[in-house]
């Protein structure tokens, strides 16, 4: 089997996977919505607004790929510090130091944190984070 073929199958379990729960949490999901839309006058307001929007052909703005309070994004922080991703996902995963912000599906680091892990780095010896 092809990979492109592979993939399409794959996909498709995914789907069926995802109907198929759907379809057993449907009245679930339908009864938890009506029940915020009922007693939540804020997400009622949003809702009301989105059908709105929809109906005027108005569409949503994409989500941010950049979160407003971490600018840099981890293979970013791996070439300031000068060291590679690889390096950088290895002291992650031995927990060397806090865990960074995760944004759509993506790490991401304040300014702060960068400037401290660069501070770990010494002469070539790399000091352990202590948090």
């Amino acid at each position: 089997m092809s990979t492109s073929n592979h993939e399409f199958v794959k996909e498709c379990r995914l789907k069926s996977t995802y109907q198929a729960w759907y379809q057993q949490n449907k009245q679930r999901l339908a009864a938890k919505r009506k029940k915020q839309y009922a007693e939540n006058p804020e997400y009622r307001e949003q809702r009301l607004e989105a059908a709105r929007r929809y109906r005027r052909g108005e569409r949503t703005p994409p989500v941010s790929l950049v979160p407003p309070d971490a600018l840099i994004s981890f293979a970013e922080a791996a070439e300031r510090l000068d060291v590679g991703a690889s390096t950088l996902r290895e002291w992650r995963r031995k927990e060397y130091f806090p865990e960074p912000k995760r944004h759509n599906r993506g790490l991401w680091f304040t300014e702060n944190q960068v400037f401290l892990l660069g501070g770990t780095i010494q002469g070539g010896a790399r000091i352990h984070l202590v948090v």
